[in-house]
């Protein structure tokens, strides 16, 4: 304060106080009225995405035609599967999220998600993005629409929140697959003596408005194996090409041995630290045996 004013103020200390408690209150009301109008913009934002993913999903459903009865017929196939999974960098949770599910007698889904980072959070987004992938597939909406809708969905959310996804949707009835890659990690797939690794460049789902899948169509014998691993199965370099002489040598065993072996292999090769969560998922059709004429 100026000393003239010193002079005719009786308790300069307690005006300074007083002037910056008032600064303060001022400075925190002009934080939260910015605060207040961004959730007001947010949440606008977010009911008119919620809007257009839902007129969407109206006019989908309104073009799918209804099933006929007895047009479902019984499968040839069963699915075998494997599935062995690891947290990542010593985390209690795993941040990779795994299912399987049933959209009508003849075919299945696996899906698999692996959310950004690791631990409690990488596994809330995994679960929630996969939940988001089974309502809409068992809702019989095209793949199409159900990978455009949960992207939209991801993007609604108040943080941000990227998960890679791979879908394995098998037709139990041809043995026909549709391989949906949407940033994941390189697959496999073992078709008689050949090994095809099954790559993806596209990005994870939540981070751009419109989403690129890598889809592979394929026709499954008995014979062969599907494996469906997240990135913690990569070397440092990135590569988990490594991976395809072992596979070579593994191939026929059980879908569940396989899995295992490809963990305790990539454990070993990382010293029993690994750097990212691990899932492995491996799959197998097996036909079924022909109804007895009664």
């Amino acid at each position: 304060l100026p000393p003239t004013f010193r002079e005719r103020c009786h308790q300069p200390e307690v005006l300074v106080k007083a002037i910056n408690n008032l600064q303060e209150v001022w400075q925190l009301n002009r934080y939260w009225e910015q605060k207040v109008r961004e959730g007001k913009k947010l949440v606008s934002d977010q009911l008119e995405g919620l809007a257009q993913v839902m007129e969407e999903l109206t006019w989908e459903i309104e073009q799918e035609p209804l099933p006929t009865e007895g047009s479902e017929q019984a499968p040839c196939f069963n699915l075998e599967l494997g599935l062995a999974q690891k947290a990542g960098r010593n985390q209690q949770v795993c941040g990779d999220y795994y299912s399987l599910i049933e959209l009508d007698t003849t075919r299945q889904a696996i899906i698999l998600g692996d959310g950004m980072g690791n631990g409690f959070q990488a596994a809330e987004e995994s679960r929630a993005a996969v939940g988001m992938l089974e309502k809409l597939l068992e809702a019989g909406l095209p793949t199409e629409t159900v990978l455009r809708t949960a992207n939209s969905l991801l993007q609604l959310r108040s943080r941000e929140s990227f998960v890679a996804v791979e879908m394995a949707l098998i037709d139990l009835r041809k043995g026909e697959a549709e391989l949906l890659k949407i940033g994941a990690a390189p697959g496999f797939l073992i078709k008689g003596k050949e090994i095809h690794q099954i790559g993806a460049s596209s990005l994870p789902l939540g981070i751009l408005s419109s989403v690129e899948a890598e889809r592979h169509l394929t026709r499954l014998l008995p014979t062969d194996l599907l494996v469906i691993t997240t990135d913690g199965v990569a070397d440092p370099d990135g590569e988990s090409s490594w991976l395809i002489p072992l596979l070579r040598r593994w191939e026929s065993c059980p879908p569940q041995v396989i899995a295992d072996r490809i963990l305790e292999e990539t454990l070993r090769r990382c010293g029993g630290f690994l750097r990212d969560d691990l899932t492995v998922v491996t799959c197998r059709l097996v036909r079924q045996p022909a109804a007895v004429p009664e």
